[in-house]
């Protein structure tokens, strides 16, 4: 449930990101550029929690393992 609220916090803050460049340049294309590179941080850093994750979990008994 962290991923979402995580993706959503970035999002948003590539978002205002974003209309500061635009702001602060006046070019819509670097701030495209900016977001895009962002989105694909964002996408690579839950692609490797996503790797990273389940090995954490299989460390823990399941639910089986306890009773």
């Amino acid at each position: 449930m962290d991923v979402p609220r995580i993706l959503r916090s970035s999002i948003t803050c590539g978002l205002a990101i974003g209309l500061l460049v635009i702001i602060l340049t006046g070019s819509l294309l670097l701030a495209l550029g900016i977001a895009a590179l962002m989105a694909a941080a964002v996408a690579f850093g839950g692609l490797i929690s996503g790797c990273v994750a389940p090995h954490h979990h299989k460390a823990s008994p399941s639910r089986e393992d306890l009773t």
